[in-house]
């Protein structure tokens, strides 16, 4: 028994439609995984200064200066 041509393209369109799902779970993953490696990097804390993210590190920096408070120094 032959196929008509309207059951191929539905076979075909399955098959695209297969494929269009797996590639946008596979960017979505690869975005995901970019995404963890970018926030941990900037979030990261650890005992030393330089183990620290870039957030971290700036926050740091300011509530020291705060706290130290240079305007009265200055008088």
């Amino acid at each position: 028994m032959k196929t008509s041509s309207l059951e191929r393209t539905e076979k075909a369109l399955r098959g695209q439609r297969g494929q269009l799902v797996l590639e946008y779970v596979l960017i979505l993953l690869i975005v995901v995984t970019i995404a963890a490696l970018v926030t941990r990097m900037m979030v990261r804390r650890g005992p030393e200064l330089e183990d620290q993210g870039f957030v971290v590190k700036a926050w740091t920096f300011l509530l020291f200066e705060i706290g130290s408070d240079p305007a009265d120094e200055a008088r």
